[in-house]
């Protein structure tokens, strides 16, 4: 049998820049388990990743800031974070944020961390042992090394640093038999560089710290 590997060369480490969409009116927002189906009256021109507020819904477990996945022009889904327990009765509106991605110039190296999960103590007087359950995730940071070429995303990230901006980011990968993209929110922690050696090139290393959820697509 081949290997099913999947190739790194071609992959790139995305910046999004952020702009609000004009919300359509909603049509119906029904839910399966706690997946919720958005269908809009009109064209919504959300992609994947982007960022809905949903308001003045009911059930109220509908509402709330969630990570938009993109099915169709007028339709896409959340997740909530209960199961509201049936279709919407009111549909309520929504605002929504899209961004437009511009790839990180020359990224040599791009390493996700590991997603760790907190155990929280949960040991009572009758207890026989240490009891523990899950926590939170966190995903963890992602780690990027590129040639310094001082361009226009280099230089946007050097100021998200020192002004603590966080900003959609994606990871697109496009080695292997269908493009897989991982999309995000992050701020960086570390801008270090450029690094000059006697004969080799200059690199600058980035960190970013993930915060929420990591969509795949």
């Amino acid at each position: 049998m081949s290997s099913q590997a999947i190739r790194s060369q071609g992959t790139t480490i995305q910046r999004g820049a952020t702009s609000a969409v004009t919300p359509q009116t909603i049509s119906s927002i029904t839910a399966s388990g706690s997946v919720a189906t958005i269908t809009m009256a009109s064209a919504h021109g959300l992609n994947t990743g982007d960022t809905i507020v949903v308001t003045g819904a009911t059930p109220a477990a509908y509402n709330g800031t969630f990570s938009f996945t993109k099915l169709s022009s007028t339709t896409g889904t959340y997740n909530t974070l209960t199961a509201p327990g049936g279709a919407a009765s009111v549909v309520g509106t929504y605002t929504a944020t899209t961004a437009a991605y511009a790839a990180v110039e020359e990224a040599s190296d791009i390493k996700l961390g590991g997603v760790s999960v907190s155990a929280i103590d949960v040991t009572h007087l009758l207890s026989s042992a240490m009891e523990y359950i899950a926590g939170l995730k966190d995903n963890g940071t992602c780690d990027i090394t590129a040639n310094f070429v001082n361009g226009a995303v280099q230089t946007l990230m050097r100021t998200d640093c020192n002004d603590g901006v966080t900003s959609p980011y994606r990871i697109v990968i496009t080695g292997g038999s269908a493009t897989i993209t991982m999309s995000f929110n992050a701020f960086l922690t570390k801008y270090d560089g450029p690094e000059a050696k006697v004969n080799g090139k200059l690199e600058i290393q980035m960190s970013l710290k993930i915060t929420g959820d990591i969509t795949l697509s």
